[in-house]
């Protein structure tokens, strides 16, 4: 009998330990940590990975500060960032040229940064903040009909401007800072901000309603990108968010997030997709979905390593 009870003793432990281990690991084949009797995937670990990424051509001189890209059927939208005009372009993915020069009437480009996309409008993320002492941070609406229908050097009309600030900053003088951002997408009737940190090479994540008005944005989480965050976009499904960015001393990356709570998208599965060296790569600025897998990603021109503006496709 106490044979019995020793040996029913140690297998419990040992159920108790395995379960308990399971809880610990993935159960993602991916994942460094997997567990073939793990009963959740929150907190899975992947090793980091590396990918060369396609070169598909270098870009007109038009876009040599290519900021932002978004597709509209089939068409490769692009600017140029701070004190450029306020024009969009359309470019050829082959040869680089731009085909169509569109005016977006009313604005300026203080700093346009990013392009985020909803079924019915384009936004433009007028955020730049490099010196940290904007306080007219502003994303203006497009409709996408007006784009599809304009010809080339004919004028858009915005149909809004959204507004909005930082809580949290309370200095604007400090080029040493939080409050950049480069990077965003639409989702669900809301705008995300990815926040291009210069103090800390960090990344927050704000929320704001992608509707005309004056907002502070909310923030929802932060994450440790381990450089300096210039683009966002969210696969057609809805499913995944990949993020862009670079340390000029070494590499340029993605971040792919996926299976996430709500719209706290760092709160699922991480992968980190080293693309290579920044002084081969270039800049890269944006980012944006193709189709589920796959993505075109824009770099401006860099002067120090002889590298012109560029149009890259990689593969998730």
């Amino acid at each position: 009998m106490r044979n019995s009870l020793s040996s029913f003793i140690v297998v419990s432990l040992l159920l108790l330990v395995s379960c308990s281990a399971g809880d610990r690991n993935c159960d993602d084949i991916h994942a460094k940590n997997y567990h073939k009797r793990a009963t959740t995937d929150e907190g899975c670990i992947f090793p980091e990975t590396s990918q060369s990424p396609l070169l598909l051509t270098s870009l007109q001189k038009k876009v040599k500060e290519t900021s932002g890209l978004a597709i509209i059927d089939d068409e490769i939208f692009t600017h140029n960032d701070q004190g450029n005009d306020n024009h969009l372009y359309v470019i050829d993915a082959q040869t680089g040229k731009v085909d169509k020069t569109i005016i977006v009437a009313n604005t300026t480009n203080e700093d346009w940064e990013d392009l985020a996309m909803s079924n019915t409008h384009l936004f433009i993320g007028d955020m730049g903040n490099n010196r940290g002492d904007r306080q007219n941070l502003r994303i203006f609406s497009v409709a996408k009909s007006a784009l599809r229908s304009a010809e080339d050097l004919s004028s858009v009309p915005i149909d809004g401007v959204i507004e909005f600030s930082y809580p949290e900053q309370t200095v604007f003088i400090d080029r040493n800072h939080n409050f950049d951002c480069e990077a965003i997408l639409y989702h669900e009737g809301h705008l995300y901000l990815f926040t291009k940190h210069r103090a800390d090479n960090r990344t927050n994540l704000y929320r704001l309603p992608a509707q005309t008005g004056v907002y502070e944005a909310q923030m929802i989480a932060s994450f440790p990108a381990g450089g300096r965050v210039t683009g966002a976009d969210i696969s057609p499904s809805g499913k995944s968010v990949v993020i862009c960015g670079y340390l000029k001393s070494s590499d340029v990356f993605l971040w792919e997030f996926t299976d996430f709570t709500g719209d706290n998208f760092f709160s699922g599965k991480k992968r980190k997709i080293t693309l290579g060296p920044f002084s081969s790569i270039g800049q890269v600025e944006a980012v944006v979905f193709k189709n589920e897998n796959t993505l075109y990603l824009s770099s401006e021109k860099v002067k120090e390593y002889n590298l012109d503006a560029r149009l890259y496709r990689t593969q998730l």
